[in-house]
């Protein structure tokens, strides 16, 4: 029986179990759905100049742009943390852009908050802002952000199982894209219209979408300089979708030869949360061919340097992504897993060095049961090194953790929204992070 396999989109502890990492492997796939970029204000300052405005007005609509270009330059740091201080800014400038009646940057900024809104999968706040910008873009008479909009309005939709409705908005998206010559969105956009016919189980027809998409996307990264990183990321999307319909096709081979092609494209435009995805998808596929133990060798071998090589020197981010599913957590996204955010505090960030897990029994404010009434509140680096999978902290060896005095006022200290009063403990089996067996 084929697998399911579910496409890419937009560009994915108590133990990391590696039995139902393996297992979740062997079942799905995983395939993407492109988000669309952050509009800038159309015309910039200029634009915004040439209104008739007194000189208070004119301070007030330079405020609004500087914050907007805070709001844009805290996007490109691609953290939950700094999208939510980009939609502060962005929601600082459409005040004021409002209040100078300017209409082409008050559905420029709309738009951005909704974007921002579904690449944190806050649908409904989404939809309410795009839903907005919509027919503001379209008084104004921007054909390129009308499109852009469309387009994101159907990935919200898709996002929320509504295959129709996304398709209707695609494709009205995709002329207007195709009028202004914009051949990243249209890519994209016929990327997006191949997912939602994919998960409508039309593979064929997902198929056909997905391969007029890849020649646009790879046309643009051929001739742009700094639109080739966004041209890529986009290129590498398509190349592992059409990898995903071949699987489902039955030519596992052949969706292995895609997905192969897609991974160096990921990875060097720093996409680690989809190179792991399209990892796992070729574990996946070579599992189900009888090379298990190939595939788990080149998770171990090719995923992230940054974080897998060797995990005594590695750092991993404040806000690190962590998906579960009942009492298991895995490392990447597969439908039915939950996305959450494990507080992870580098209290030491030399070398060698390794994270020990801060558990409670309460519930509160934890990220993930592991079950027994034993709840995840978060984990802290510490000098030390793995010895297999266990972090054993530096002079500690020897010693229980979980019950020195010494790790309760870590977790206390690091987590202090958490672990109040000393009521966490402390545990070392973490290296699951890094794919040590």
């Amino acid at each position: 029986m084929a697998k399911r396999i579910k496409q890419n989109q937009a560009f994915m502890p108590r133990r990391l179990l590696r039995s139902a990492v393996y297992r979740f492997l062997t079942l799905v796939l995983s395939v993407v759905l492109l988000s669309v970029a952050v509009a800038a204000i159309p015309g910039g300052m200029g634009v915004i100049a040439q209104q008739p405005a007194t000189t208070s007005q004119d301070a007030k609509r330079a405020a609004a742009t500087l914050a907007f270009s805070e709001g844009e330059q805290l996007m490109k740091q691609n953290t939950a943390a700094s999208r939510r201080h980009a939609i502060e800014k962005f929601v600082e400038a459409l005040a004021v852009f409002r209040s100078v009646s300017s209409h082409a940057s008050v559905a420029t900024t709309l738009y951005n908050i909704g974007g921002v809104y579904s690449d944190l999968g806050e649908n409904q706040l989404a939809l309410n802002y795009l839903n907005q910008a919509l027919p503001l873009s379209r008084a104004v008479g921007n054909k390129t952000e009308e499109a852009l909009t469309l387009s994101t309005i159907g990935k919200v939709y898709s996002d929320l199982g509504e295959n129709k409705l996304a398709l209707d908005y695609y494709n009205q998206a995709l002329p207007l894209s195709r009028a202004v010559g914009d051949k990243i969105g249209e890519a994209r956009t016929l990327n997006n219209i191949g997912a939602a016919y994919y998960a409508s189980g039309a593979k064929q027809k997902a198929l056909d979408y997905y391969n007029q998409a890849l020649p646009l996307s790879q046309a643009v990264g051929d001739k742009t300089g700094s639109a080739a990183t966004g041209d890529k990321a986009g290129e590498a999307a398509i190349l592992s979708n059409i990898g995903a319909v071949y699987a489902a096709l039955g030519e596992k081979k052949k969706g292995i030869d895609y997905l192969n092609q897609a991974l160096p494209l990921a990875r060097g435009v720093g996409a680690s949360e989809f190179e792991a995805s399209t990892l796992n998808n070729i574990a996946s596929l070579q599992s189900e061919r009888g090379t298990l133990q190939l595939a788990l060798a080149q998770i171990k071998v090719r995923t992230d340097a940054r974080l897998y090589q060797n995990p005594n020197t590695a750092i991993l981010p404040p806000d690190f992504n962590v998906y579960t599913i009942g009492n298991s957590v895995v490392n990447s996204y597969f439908p039915g897993t939950e996305k959450k955010t494990l507080p992870t505090v580098n209290e030491f960030i030399g070398a060698p060095g390794c994270y020990v897990a801060c558990y409670s029994h309460s519930q509160k404010n934890s990220v993930y049961s592991v079950g027994g009434d034993i709840y995840v509140m978060g984990q802290v680096r510490v000098p030390g090194k793995y010895q297999n999978r266990i972090c054993l902290p530096r002079g500690e060896e020897r010693k229980d953790i979980s019950a020195e005095p010494k790790f309760k006022e870590l977790c206390a200290r690091t987590l202090p929204n958490a672990c109040t009063g000393n009521s966490c403990w402390t545990g070392g089996d973490t290296g699951g992070w890094f794919a040590i067996p």
